[in-house]
């Protein structure tokens, strides 16, 4: 007997004759079917005539297999083998960077998002010693940024943390194995004979006139009132990352002998630092404690994503006029206030969390009226 059933998107046919069992599969009905008929009929001339037995391998495909060489062998067990070699390419070295070593990073989102860009480019699927300094230069200097049906030159701090972030697999597969490296020591490092574009100069964005006032207002006007004022009063007596205050718990805000403050075990630069708390970002902070403390939210203090804190901030900063003002200004602002103040550079470090006072004086961007003031005692 014949039979043909379906089975997913494929249809076996399979007789049952004589003695005989033989099943076949086929893309479609029509071939199961007349594949079928060839087979009875084969095996009912075996009934009729003896002499003519019926061979079963004449009606099964025979499947081709590829002859492979040693050096073909050999090479695929290198690949398969997930000890790293200079004929990597940079994407696999890349997957094997995140998996290993991506979640030790403090930054460790923006730099998935950076290792994610060059996934995407020609060079991904370039072998490590493959790619030059005359290769990156090039992409460097063809390197656009995409935003909606546009492409736009990004900006030099934009082209030297993505090249930052190459120079890191690079250095990595470099070091030796004893220094948690990948132990590839002859292999160069293309980025390091790179000439890097110059740093953005240092945004210098304060608040003037009533604008604080008028964003506390428009605060006031959307939702998130009590966490977006809270955000907004740390951010601006601190100068604490966005980072740093939505992950901030419950338990790293701490009352010392002289005040409140928030405790911050590991930061950014991976150092742990105590920020002080000005009266007004106190009081936002324990309203706050106050209003979430049934919330669990594995112990953080604000309860509202990143991108709640963003969405609401742009809604907010339109109705109080002062559509140009980023989140990240208020940190420049809360700096410059406190060196306005006169903390010294070790005590604004300690509340900003710089490591670098090149990096911190970036930050710090005193008003003319200030500088008129000092100006008139000296003169």
């Amino acid at each position: 007997m014949k039979q043909v059933q379906q089975r997913g998107k494929k249809f076996t046919a399979t007789v049952r004759l004589n003695g005989h069992s033989i099943s076949s599969t086929f893309p479609k009905k029509q071939q199961a079917n007349e594949w079928a008929n060839r087979v009875e009929i084969a095996i009912k001339d075996e009934i009729v005539n003896p002499a003519n037995k019926f061979r079963k391998d004449d009606f099964i495909a025979k499947k081709y297999i590829k002859k492979i060489s040693v050096k073909e062998i050999l090479k695929q067990a290198k690949e398969d083998n997930n000890t790293p070699y200079y004929e990597w390419t940079l994407l696999r070295c890349i997957k094997k960077y995140k998996y290993e070593e991506l979640d030790k990073l403090n930054g460790a989102k923006q730099a998935l998002l950076r290792l994610q860009m060059w996934e995407k480019t020609d060079l991904a699927n370039m072998k490590l010693t493959d790619i030059t300094p005359d290769i990156v230069h090039e992409w460097k200097i063809n390197r656009k940024i995409k935003k909606g049906n546009k492409y736009y030159d990004p900006s030099p701090s934009t082209i030297r943390n993505d090249l930052y972030r190459l120079s890191v697999i690079f250095e990595t597969a470099r070091k030796p194995k004893t220094k948690h490296g990948w132990g590839l020591k002859d292999l160069k490092n293309p980025v390091k004979e790179i000439l890097l574009p110059s740093p953005d100069e240092g945004r210098d964005r304060r608040l003037h006139g009533n604008e604080e006032d008028r964003m506390r207002d428009a605060i006031k006007e959307g939702p998130h009132v009590l966490e977006m004022l809270a955000f907004f009063e740390i951010a601006l007596a601190t100068g604490m990352r966005k980072s740093e205050i939505l992950k901030a718990t419950k338990s790293e805000v701490i009352e010392g002998r002289m005040g409140w403050s928030i405790r911050k075990p590991k930061t950014k630069n991976g150092t742990s630092r105590t920020i002080h708390l000005s009266e007004r970002a106190k009081e936002s902070v324990m309203l706050l404690l106050a209003e979430n403390s049934h919330k669990t939210r594995l112990g953080y203090l604000f309860t509202v994503s990143s991108t709640t804190i963003d969405n609401t901030w742009r809604t907010a900063r339109e109705r109080a006029g002062c559509p140009d003002l980023r989140m990240h200004d208020l940190r420049h602002e809360a700096i410059s206030r406190l060196a306005d103040a006169g903390l010294s550079i070790g005590a604004l470090s300690s509340m900003s969390g710089h490591k670098t006072s090149q990096m911190l004086l970036r930050y710090v961007n005193a008003k003319e009226s200030d500088i008129r003031e000092k100006l008139a005692l000296i003169s």
